[in-house]
């Protein structure tokens, strides 16, 4: 200790060891943001709505009988029963055969669009498909998908400011209708990267071989 204090080095492999722990504690960029989306059949505060009520979030902006609001609906016997936070939602016309297209929108404005994703999980009577902003996700269920709830993610495809989410749902004949759980997030436009683990690894071990160099030159000296 004396020797190192002698020859300077004491504060050099401080000032390493104590770069090397920040590095390692630094918290790069913010955490992902939550989108703004919501699933089917819930208030503005996410709470389930009354049978019968219209969902202020989802519309049918197409359907065998026209343009209609969806409202939230008692399950079939044979449906996937409602979630805690998702129900299911049908239109006034729901016997017809057809396509009737769920539209809901959200914003990402402030968010970067490259990072954003969407998680969640879907039952439809009938067959199902999902686009964002006009594109097909890839994404589609079959005509007896209405038993259970199926996973998806959608991780491309986003745009800055608003985005629009359709979930197609085709009726074959007799009750029809829709139940989708949904979140996201995405990072803050302009989010520093964060450092890579194996960058950070080389960079303090880097301090570490300066700090022992000096140690060395000073050894020589002596």
């Amino acid at each position: 200790m004396k020797r190192l204090v002698k020859d300077g080095l004491l504060p050099v492999l401080g000032v390493s060891v104590a770069l090397l722990a920040c590095l390692f504690a630094w918290p790069g960029s913010a955490s992902a943001n939550s989108i703004v989306i919501f699933s089917s059949g819930v208030n503005s505060s996410g709470a389930l709505l009354a049978v019968g009520a219209t969902d202020p979030h989802y519309t049918i902006t197409s359907s065998p009988c026209g343009a209609t609001a969806a409202i939230t609906e008692t399950p079939n016997a044979v449906y996937v029963a409602d979630t805690t936070t998702s129900q299911w939602i049908t239109s006034t016309c729901q016997d017809d055969v057809g396509d009737f297209l769920y539209e809901i929108t959200f914003s990402l404005a402030g968010l970067d669009p490259s990072t954003a994703a969407l998680t969640g999980s879907w039952a439809t009577d009938n067959e199902g498909s999902i686009t964002l902003n006009g594109v097909s996700t890839g994404i589609t269920l079959g005509g007896t998908s209405f038993g259970s709830l199926t996973p998806f993610t959608i991780s491309s495809g986003f745009v800055s400011g608003t985005n629009t989410l359709v979930l197609d749902v085709h009726n074959d004949g007799g009750p029809s209708g829709l139940q989708v759980n949904i979140s996201g997030t995405a990072s803050p436009s302009g989010a520093s990267a964060v450092p890579e683990p194996a960058s950070l690894f080389l960079l303090g071990m880097g301090l570490l071989g300066l700090g022992w160099m000096m140690k060395r030159k000073a050894v020589v000296r002596g």
